[in-house]
């Protein structure tokens, strides 16, 4: 009889996810900044067929150009993102999996044991976001992080923008004739013995007695029925903190777990 001796590293599919978003968000803000920035318009594409073969378009007006570009580079960001959760939590449930069929560091895990996980997770992989979430709750309980309500409203953005160019149909609303969107923002004021609190920035100066005051604060975006969902950089810094404070509350609660059952967890994700 085959058996299995697995080596588990539970701070994994958070780090893997922290990593890989954190980079899209520094392509995506760097793009749209590349974008508010450009004041001409050639209409010169690189040549396809060789470097010194040009394409020439029909150069349209920037102004009408720039919004396309950076709506496109948002939708990007958000399928990219939530793709990366996706896998996230797919590994999420294999850690639940592992963590709850061990019966001690000298017991091995047997191989239909092993075999019937390996099923399991493929039948999730395969399962949207919200049959992902609604099976999780089934065979694990609360185990997901605080901020799903934030997440699924992201969801419905990423869909729109993928498969809508932004413009928000009946099927995206969530509130009526509109699609509202949330996240939570992650804000940091200063305050001066003697001065109102202002917002902390590149330069900023705490004298002596002052100190730093760090706030989260929910952000709803409204989009009615037929508008074009549009978001900017602070909005992606904002929702990328969203994602991965849920991400982390998840991981957090896997380590909960892992602890009743004596495993080796000494830090939860941060």
């Amino acid at each position: 009889m085959t058996e299995y001796r697995l080596k588990l590293d539970l701070n994994a599919p958070h780090l893997a996810f922290h990593a890989r978003t954190l980079q899209v968000l520094e392509r995506s803000t760097l793009a749209l900044n590349s974008i508010e920035g450009v004041d001409t318009h050639s209409g010169l594409v690189p040549g396809v067929s060789g470097p010194s073969i040009p394409i020439q378009l029909h150069p349209r007006p920037l102004d009408v150009v720039r919004p396309e570009a950076a709506l496109w580079l948002v939708g990007c960001t958000l399928r990219d993102w939530l793709e990366e959760l996706f896998l996230y939590l797919v590994e999420v449930r294999r850690s639940y999996a592992l963590v709850l069929a061990f019966r001690g560091f000298d017991v091995p895990l047997r191989s239909e044991e092993f075999n019937e996980m390996q099923r399991e997770t493929a039948r999730f992989d395969g399962l949207g976001f919200p049959g992902k979430v609604e099976a999780l709750r089934e065979d694990f309980g609360a185990i997901l992080g605080d901020g799903l309500p934030y997440v699924e409203t992201l969801v419905k953005a990423r869909n729109c923008l993928v498969h809508r160019l932004g413009i928000i149909a009946q099927r995206d609303c969530n509130d009526g004739g509109s699609l509202v969107v949330h996240w939570r923002t992650f804000e940091i004021f200063v305050q001066n013995p003697g001065e109102p609190e202002a917002p902390a920035g590149e330069g900023t100066i705490i004298q002596p007695g002052g100190g730093i005051i760090e706030r989260h604060r929910e952000v709803e975006r409204r989009f009615a029925l037929g508008q074009r969902l549009v978001l900017n950089t602070t909005d992606l810094c904002g929702i990328w903190w969203t994602l991965n404070s849920f991400c982390v509350g998840t991981s957090q609660r896997l380590f909960e777990v892992a602890r009743t059952k004596g495993l080796c967890a000494d830090e939860a994700a941060t």
